[in-house]
């Protein structure tokens, strides 16, 4: 029974650089089918946690001198929403600069995500704490991640609670998310409402006037029954 084997093994180790070669060849060969299974599983699965994902469109924003990209210009989506009553909601996404939070003793790094406020509603990032229907409803509310949350608070609900925000400032807990998806496009550590930067940023108020600076992202839903061809 064992002679086969034997006379196997025996051919094997004769060529073993052979042998060698094509099992290294079919691990790679087997390695790599395995990693394109995997993208191809996460591509298609990417982002469709989202409820209303087949109403929610990215901008992107070209002419004849730039090609399309998902940059926009600030008043773009206003102007689309005014224009167009197929849209039931917009918001826009942006990563302005990095601030110090702090609450008891202790303080953090925090770059938000800046949005409108129609962002929660859009999107499905459920809330541990708050209501994504009034948690950015005030420009000096904050939704903190799950994790920044524990970091901050321990095992609290904090929503209501005022923290620090670049030493001057108080912010007022309005919401904590629950963990964020790992198949999601959008990843942030805390959410502000794009109106507190107009508010306390001049220069990015010079910026919400331009039709040629594309330094955000913007998204609209489209109200049900909404053919988006057209």
């Amino acid at each position: 029974m064992l002679r086969p084997f034997k006379t196997l093994a025996r051919s094997l180790w004769k060529h073993r650089l052979f042998t060698t070669i094509n099992i290294l060849s079919l691990t790679l060969c087997l390695t790599s089918v395995i990693g394109m299974l995997l993208l191809v599983n996460k591509l298609v699965t990417f982002d469709n946690f989202h409820q209303k994902g087949d109403r929610l469109f990215g901008l992107e924003q070209g002419d004849h001198k730039n090609p399309l990209s998902p940059g926009t210009v600030y008043p773009v989506v206003e102007r689309l929403k005014a224009d167009f009553p197929e849209i039931e909601a917009y918001t826009r996404t942006l990563t302005w600069d990095t601030y110090l939070l702090g609450y008891g003793q202790g303080t953090w790094s925090v770059t938000p995500d800046f949005v409108d406020p129609d962002f929660l509603s859009m999107f499905s990032f459920p809330l541990r704490y708050g209501n994504i229907n009034t948690a950015l409803a005030d420009q000096n509310s904050i939704v903190l991640s799950a994790e920044l949350a524990l970091r901050i608070f321990g095992n609290i609900n904090p929503v209501g609670k005022e923290i620090a925000w670049n030493d001057s400032l108080r912010l007022k807990v309005g919401g904590i998310l629950k963990p964020l998806p790992g198949a999601s496009s959008l990843q942030f550590t805390a959410l502000m409402p794009m109106q507190w930067l107009y508010a306390n940023t001049p220069y990015f108020r010079q910026m919400t006037t331009s039709w040629e600076d594309r330094f955000l992202t913007s998204y609209v839903l489209l109200k049900k029954g909404t053919n988006p061809s057209g």
